[in-house]
């Protein structure tokens, strides 16, 4: 009887499994294929892969860049590439910043760790604003109205420590303050969203979730399962293919980001 190598059969396991976690994921960014201190656009020389955000704001008030985990608070090493957003108080407009397209969907998994400090997030109850964005093609996601909003959440800290809550669709900028939990700024946190705009409910990891519904999760424990309330344009069944992120005029201070992630939710993992 013939038997391959254990060696072989090692390699085309890591190659299966390498294989299915490429096709999982439908758009991420770990930051390190970008030129450091530059935009997440900009490409080192030889770098042949393409940037996965379409439109970005840098000024000196308004800062969008790729700088290195000095502080490690995102764990894996000072040379570790992470994202920054800073907006300081003599800003004139929003900071904005647009995801490049994925597939279209009705049903996806969000993730990404962040970094705040205590009181990082100077505003009214705002803070970091982030949009799901639904029937977008390309360019600042800023200048679609609100029927192209399908839901979102806000990030934002005070004295009394970190808040995280709900953004109804639609043109609405206020946070749904009745739909909030709490988070610890000053360390690494771990935010996953599990998203069904489907019109029936979807099963994931031994649990379901209704349609028109978003379940979260902080470092891998429940915190919350929200209505998406989308737009009057967006409704229940509708597809989203983007993202926007936003520190709104009002909002100063910084945030620092690492690992999004897009996936569908049979790549379930808290």
């Amino acid at each position: 009887m013939f038997f391959k190598p254990l060696s072989l059969i090692l390699s085309v396991l890591v190659f299966a499994m390498s294989a299915l976690k490429a096709d999982e994921m439908l758009w991420s960014d770990d930051f390190e294929d970008y030129t450091v201190s530059g935009a997440p656009t900009e490409l080192p020389a030889g770098k042949t892969d393409t940037s996965r955000w379409w439109s970005v704001q840098n000024d000196t008030d308004r800062r969008v860049l790729v700088d290195k985990d000095s502080a490690r608070h995102f764990g894996p090493g000072a040379s570790n590439q992470i994202l920054l957003l800073n907006r300081t108080a003599n800003a004139t407009a929003d900071l904005n910043l647009s995801t490049t397209t994925f597939s279209p969907t009705t049903t996806a998994i969000l993730s990404f760790d962040f970094h705040v400090k205590k009181e990082g997030l100077n505003s009214d109850n705002k803070g970091y604003f982030l949009r799901i964005m639904s029937d977008v093609t390309t360019g600042d996601y800023a200048t679609y109205d609100g029927s192209h909003v399908l839901t979102g959440f806000y990030i934002s800290t005070d004295a009394s420590g970190g808040t995280i809550s709900l953004k109804e669709g639609g043109n609405s900028s206020t946070p749904n303050l009745t739909e909030k939990f709490s988070f610890a700024p000053g360390k690494e946190n771990t935010l996953l969203l599990v998203i069904n705009n489907s019109n029936e409910a979807v099963r994931y990891d031994g649990d379901s979730l209704d349609a028109g519904r978003v379940r979260v999760y902080l470092n891998g424990k429940e915190q919350a399962t929200w209505n998406i309330e989308p737009g009057t344009a967006t409704g229940l069944g509708k597809e989203f293919n983007g993202l926007w992120m936003q520190l709104p005029s009002g909002v100063t201070g910084e945030i620092q980001f690492d690992n999004f992630q897009v996936k569908p939710i049979s790549a379930f993992r808290k």
